[in-house]
Protein backbone atom coordinates (compact mmCIF):
# COMPACT_ATOMS: atom_id res chain seq x y z
CA UNK A 1 0.00 0.00 0.00
CA UNK A 2 1.21 3.49 -0.75
CA UNK A 3 1.09 6.56 1.47
CA UNK A 4 -2.20 7.90 0.11
CA UNK A 5 -3.98 4.56 0.47
CA UNK A 6 -2.76 4.09 4.03
CA UNK A 7 -3.81 7.62 4.97
CA UNK A 8 -7.21 7.17 3.35
CA UNK A 9 -7.93 3.89 5.14
CA UNK A 10 -6.74 5.35 8.44
CA UNK A 11 -8.91 8.40 7.95
CA UNK A 12 -12.00 6.30 7.25
CA UNK A 13 -11.36 4.03 10.24
CA UNK A 14 -10.78 7.05 12.46
CA UNK A 15 -13.99 8.68 11.20
CA UNK A 16 -16.02 5.52 11.77
CA UNK A 17 -14.57 5.29 15.26
CA UNK A 18 -15.72 8.83 15.97
CA UNK A 19 -12.20 10.19 15.76
CA UNK A 20 -10.94 13.30 14.04
CA UNK A 21 -9.50 13.01 10.54
CA UNK A 22 -7.53 16.19 11.23
CA UNK A 23 -5.74 14.51 14.11
CA UNK A 24 -4.94 11.52 11.94
CA UNK A 25 -3.69 13.56 8.97
CA UNK A 26 -1.42 16.32 10.28
CA UNK A 27 0.06 16.72 6.80
CA UNK A 28 -3.34 17.43 5.27
CA UNK A 29 -5.30 19.92 7.39
CA UNK A 30 -8.81 19.98 5.91
CA UNK A 31 -9.90 22.75 8.21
Amino acid sequence: MDEATTALIGQILSFLSGGSSLAYEPTKPTA
